[in-house]
């Protein structure tokens, strides 16, 4: 029997295995069959590690001489995963972030087989401890991997007409502009402002009885009406990803800050330069 922590390959240097501890072969011994000489076991390792325990073969009886299995998946295989673990450190945030990963993925098939069923982003979100918006943030654009069918309707998003826009919103990257530092700033705040009033709009919304995040296999005017807050949403979030990088690469630091005080001044009036004051 030998043991593997497989996937990660610093890992796979270490290979566990069982080691017997045989008797000194003596004359009356010569007599004797091999596996009878076995006084116990230890665990060793491929690097030339070798365990400190050492499971006596009378206290853990054997007919055959081989390791009684409680003794090596209770003492023998720990001792030798904690080596490893030592030896290769990272190896435990290795499994951690599998872990996390496959957790990610359970979410989100629930959630998209959630969707499909008619469940509304209300209960999703009650499920998840999230608000609505957060939920439809976060979910709102999970590949369809589990529809049984392809959806009878007309596609998600038709707000989404250009091709080109479609792209940018399904994935493409448009290079951050240069600019002036306080431009740069305008600029990355005011697209935020723009995105916070949209999801600002979608809670009134709701609360006024509208649901601007309705199931894609929805149709009519409710349907279109969510379609084109949906194109609008996803569009700004990929001009707001945009913006970022602008401020960035321009010198801007804390863009935001305090964009949700400013944006709701009395009048409406943001704060553009002096310059550029209406």
């Amino acid at each position: 029997m030998t043991w593997l922590h497989r996937g990660y390959p610093p890992a796979l240097a270490h290979r566990g295995f069982v080691t017997a501890l045989i008797a000194p072969k003596t004359d009356e011994a010569a007599r004797t069959a091999p596996h009878d000489r076995v006084t116990g076991w230890r665990a060793g390792c491929s690097c030339g590690w070798q365990g400190p325990t050492v499971v006596d073969r009378e206290r853990c009886p054997s007919p055959t001489g081989a390791v009684p299995r409680e003794a090596e998946e209770d003492i023998l295989a720990p001792e030798w995963s904690r080596h490893v673990h030592t030896e290769v450190p990272e190896l435990a945030l290795y499994y951690a972030a599998g872990e996390a990963t496959a957790a990610t993925d359970r979410v989100e098939d629930a959630v998209r087989t959630a969707r499909w069923a008619g469940v509304t982003w209300d209960r999703i979100a009650a499920a998840t401890g999230l608000t609505r918006s957060a939920a439809h943030s976060r979910w709102r654009r999970l590949p369809d991997r589990s529809a049984p069918t392809t959806p009878p309707s007309a596609p998600w998003r038709p707000g989404l007409s250009h091709p080109r826009l479609r792209e940018l919103v399904d994935g493409g990257q448009v290079p951050p502009a240069t600019m002036a530092t306080d431009e740069a700033t305008m600029v990355a705040r005011h697209v935020k402002a723009a995105l916070m009033h949209l999801v600002n709009a979608e809670e009134i919304a709701e609360r006024a009885g509208v649901d601007l995040i309705a199931s894609p296999l929805g149709s009519g005017p409710a349907y279109d009406l969510a379609a084109l807050w949906g194109a609008a949403y996803d569009t700004c979030a990929e001009l707001d990803s945009w913006a970022i990088a602008t401020a960035r690469r321009n010198g801007a630091r804390d863009a935001y800050d305090g964009t949700s005080r400013w944006c709701h001044k009395p009048g409406g009036r943001l704060p553009f330069p002096q310059r550029h004051d209406h």
